[in-house]
């Protein structure tokens, strides 16, 4: 395996500006990555591979007839800024149980894990065999269910299970 030049090193031996992005560019994608081991989430092990979190997103381009009588478009900018992170760490679509639902309500498949309360999107409920990896505090409780619909505790959870990119809030 060749060595990855640094942006510095690629810019002096090439010349420019566009060498040192390349090389930036290859770093990331070949250099080990290394997980966070907390950010408010003290894993003590992790759990096994068979449980699946499930993160309910919701279908993009849908109308919202209490807001407006004109049938405009709309899409949920938490669940849009969460396929972002999913293009971005394409890994978690096979750990994940992603489940894409329809805008109106009521929202049965969510309802049945966390109660009409607790409908709201996006929406990740944790698998039970990986209560004991997280901090409960930062998640809400329903039932046997953990789950949480705030987007920055979401993906501070996923980068620490997963160990997938960490947002730079």
């Amino acid at each position: 395996m060749t060595a990855v030049p640094t942006a510095l090193e690629a810019h002096e031996r090439v010349g420019g500006p566009a060498a040192a992005r390349q090389a930036v560019l290859a770093r990331s994608v070949l250099a080990p990555y290394t997980p966070p081991t907390l950010i408010g989430f003290p894993i003590l092990e992790r759990a096994s591979s068979t449980a699946m979190d499930i993160l309910f997103l919701l279908n993009p381009n849908f109308t919202d007839g209490a807001r407006d009588s004109e049938g405009k478009r709309y899409y949920c900018p938490s669940c849009a800024f969460l396929e972002g992170v999913l293009c971005y760490c394409p890994e978690l679509r096979e750990k994940l149980d992603i489940r894409y639902i329809d805008y109106p309500r009521p929202r049965r498949e969510i309802i049945a894990l966390v109660g009409d309360a607790n409908q709201g999107c996006p929406n990740l409920v944790l698998d039970s065999a990986n209560h004991a990896f997280v901090d409960a505090s930062r998640f809400y409780r329903a039932g046997d269910h953990l789950h949480t619909n705030d987007t920055k505790v979401i993906v501070e959870y996923l980068a620490v299970r997963y160990g997938v990119q960490i947002a730079h809030f």
